[in-house]
């Protein structure tokens, strides 16, 4: 199976919570405080069910799931709405989306169309006063019965910004640059919101882990292998230096083939190096991760989460650099028909 550009779209949105269990008690309370939250078919964006929260006279509590990982160096997105009637909409409150979740703190997005607004907060205490500490905020054009979706990107730093997209991401609508916060430890998720109207609701769904995907190919196609396919270099994750959250994937090999990754800053050709039917296309002091090696899973992939602080060259690791251009090439073994080795394409990644 080839790892073709769309395969890899595919790894770029990856879903955690669909809510389509329809059980509000997988999400228990953080602390104590009104019960807003119902798990109803009337929130669901996609799917049975999605997180409605109705309207509250008192304090409204935070639900969390802690069995769910969210991790600094990632960014995370939600559907959200408010839903209403139009005498209800200047009560329509506001629902929040936190990572880096424990029992006693968050790191929110918060989604505010009482104030047409969305914010970087830092929410704590609850397990006594809860306090919401605003770090940033953005204007947003927030509409009724409208799905927007909502996005965090937490860097490893501990630096977060918050997004507002339209409901098929292809539009900004808002947004808050990135901002230092106190969170840099991996944590669950917590969810909570309110409205001060019984006609009047908030919706959040589908909450999912986003990538950037990698397609930036030379070198190709490479030399077909037994399977008949040429092996393609791909990724996902963050180009962000920052962030150092980068995996290699190497498709279309052989099933239960072993290989390794292969990296450089010179891009180049050597045709059947060692006897490979493939074709090297990097030159110069070529790095290998041979720590790494990976046998191709059924669907013919192999994977490695790299560290851009430590690049290998023929001399030893060196951090990378903003700016640099690094290309990347998996070399693996096969039997076609008798044993020999061959090459994916290469993959050209620039940090910023």
């Amino acid at each position: 199976m080839l790892l073709t550009s769309l395969a890899l779209a595919a790894l770029a949105q990856l879903p955690i919570e669909t809510f389509d269990h329809g059980s509000e008690a997988l999400w228990p309370a953080l602390n104590l405080g009104m019960d807003t939250l119902d798990v109803t078919a009337d929130a669901a964006r996609a799917g049975a069910f999605g997180a409605q929260f109705r309207q509250t006279a008192g304090n409204a509590a935070w639900r969390g799931r802690l069995d769910l990982v969210s991790t600094p160096g990632s960014a995370y997105r939600a559907a959200v709405r408010s839903r209403g009637t139009a005498a209800s909409q200047v009560q329509f409150g506001r629902s929040y989306f936190g990572v880096g979740a424990d029992v006693d703190r968050a790191l929110c997005a918060t989604f505010a169309p009482n104030s047409n607004q969305i914010l970087l907060q830092a929410v704590t205490g609850f397990t006594g006063t809860v306090s919401f500490v605003t770090l940033a905020s953005a204007a947003a054009p927030i509409q009724q019965d409208t799905w927007y979706l909502l996005e965090v990107d937490w860097r490893n730093t501990g630096e977060a910004s918050v997004t507002l997209f339209d409901e098929l991401g292809a539009s900004v609508l808002a947004q808050i640059p990135f901002t230092a916060t106190t969170f840099l430890a991996p944590g669950g998720f917590a969810l909570r919101g309110f409205t001060q109207n019984t006609a009047a609701f908030h919706d959040l769904d589908e909450i999912q882990l986003v990538q950037q995907v990698f397609t930036t190919n030379y070198c190709g196609p490479a030399v077909p292998n037994s399977t008949g396919n040429s092996a393609v270099m791909g990724g996902v994750g963050s180009l962000e230096l920052a962030r150092n959250a980068v995996e290699l994937i190497a498709g279309g090999l052989p099933p239960g083939s072993f290989g390794f990754f292969l990296t450089g800053r010179t891009q180049g050709f050597i045709a059947n190096p060692g006897n490979s039917q493939g074709n090297l296309c990097l030159s110069g002091a070529i790095g290998r991760y041979q720590g790494n090696i990976f046998a191709a899973d059924s669907q013919g992939q192999g994977r490695l989460r790299i560290d851009v602080t430590q690049m290998p060259t023929a001399t030893g690791t060196v951090p990378a650099a903003v700016g640099e251009t690094w290309s990347f090439q998996a070399w693996y073994r096969d039997a076609n028909p008798s044993p020999t080795s061959n090459f994916t394409d290469g993959l050209a990644l620039t940090w910023q």
